[in-house]
């Protein structure tokens, strides 16, 4: 899925496409960057200059054979709002510890 949009503090179309196993070709910039990864697990891949120029190289070289659904999948899992809840909760109660 490609998802060339700047200036987005958290994009979940991004978020939907690894849900349901699909890898992300995203531009490198704000909210992409907590939700789409190039490492362990590999879930998406990022250009860095907003040029055709860099996205066609991406394109071009983009194998999707290279990002296993399953990691894609199990990374958007770690936005479910479940997660988000529990997390949020544990976030506030160590800030109110530290009072």
């Amino acid at each position: 899925m490609l998802f060339p949009v700047r200036h987005e503090d958290f994009g979940i179309t991004p978020v939907e496409a690894n849900a349901s196993g699909t890898p992300v070709i995203a531009f490198r910039e704000d909210g992409v960057l907590e939700t789409i990864s190039e490492e362990n697990p590999r879930t998406g891949i990022f250009f860095d200059e907003y040029k055709v120029d860099a996205l066609a190289k991406i394109l071009k070289n983009f194998k999707s054979s290279d990002f296993l659904p399953d990691n894609c999948r199990k990374q958007a899992n770690n936005f479910a709002s479940e997660i988000f809840v529990y997390k949020l909760q544990n976030y506030i109660k160590d800030v109110l510890q530290k009072k």
